[in-house]
């Protein structure tokens, strides 16, 4: 599992966007897809830590 820890501050009421980055040149060197792709993402869990 992967996880990532971020903090932020007066995010209350405010617009909260994801952005989950991913590589798609492997290790061949080549630029990867020419066209269009989809990334599905499966249990995305987002919390709020009581403490900082």
């Amino acid at each position: 599992m992967l996880k990532s820890t971020q903090t932020g501050a007066n995010f209350v009421g405010k617009r909260f966007n994801i952005i989950i980055d991913y590589q798609m040149e492997g290790s061949s060197g080549s630029p990867g897809p020419s066209s269009t792709t989809y990334m599905r993402a499966r249990n995305v869990l987002v919390e709020k830590s009581a403490t900082l």
